[in-house]
């Protein structure tokens, strides 16, 4: 391989490290933080929103579906039957939605 002279740092050293030799923070890293907590919010608000309607048993299906209360507001009970959700939870789900300003957005 190519060899630099003594305290000649390389290119990946460069990449790494700042202009005084610290350590460069990632750039993405915030903005991965930031969707952390957005998806903690979102499952939070997705199980506070089924605990009310003493159906969390569904929150696993929903969750493993991408579904969270944004997407309920127009998720039809067809939907939720594919899904495997018996009649009675999904007519729970579906009306608390439309009836509720609270949870249809």
């Amino acid at each position: 391989g190519r060899r630099f002279a003594a305290g000649v740092p390389s290119l990946v050293e460069r990449a790494c490290v700042g202009h005084r030799g610290e350590h460069r923070k990632d750039p993405k890293r915030k903005e991965r933080k930031n969707k952390k907590k957005d998806n903690e919010e979102k499952i939070s608000e997705l199980l506070g929103f089924l605990k009310a309607l003493q159906l969390e048993e569904y929150a696993a299906v929903l969750l493993d579906n991408g579904l969270y209360i944004e997407q309920l507001r127009t998720t039809t009970e067809r939907d939720l039957k594919k899904l495997g959700i018996p009649l009675g939870p999904r007519r729970k789900i579906c009306s608390t939605i439309a009836k509720n300003p609270q949870w249809s957005g």
